[in-house]
């Protein structure tokens, strides 16, 4: 084998080697952070079941309750699952409990104007 013939192989065995390590490492660091992430969720979610609502409850939920009726029949929202806006004299809170028994970010929406129920939906 020739000398130049050597140099090409071990250069190519050297990328190989080095593609290899990387992906390797890559690949390691993805699983730990994948662990932190959902160690991070559970820390601060739990199961989500303290904000979950069934799919009965749901559905008994009315249009035109009131927020404060609501909240006594169904329990405090999660306030990072609330949003409130009010714009030219329309004050909107939407809350979001998760759905009981459902998966990751299978959610119940409520959206009340000026402290009435006007929309739901399931998504």
């Amino acid at each position: 084998m020739k000398t130049t013939s050597k140099i090409a192989l071990g250069i190519v065995l050297g990328f190989v080697l080095l593609i290899g390590s990387c992906a390797a490492i890559v690949g390691g660091a993805a699983g730990e952070i994948d662990k932190e992430v959902t160690s991070q969720l559970d820390e601060d979610h739990s199961d989500g079941a303290e904000h979950a609502m069934s799919e009965a409850k749901y559905r008994e939920v009315k249009t035109g309750v009131k927020y404060d009726d609501f909240v006594k029949t169904y329990g405090e929202p999660d306030p990072d699952q609330t949003q409130e806006i009010e714009v030219d004299g329309l004050h909107n809170v939407t809350v979001y409990y998760n759905v009981e028994g459902g998966e990751f970010l299978d959610m119940y929406q409520f959206s009340f104007d000026n402290g009435v129920l006007s929309s739901k939906s399931h998504f």
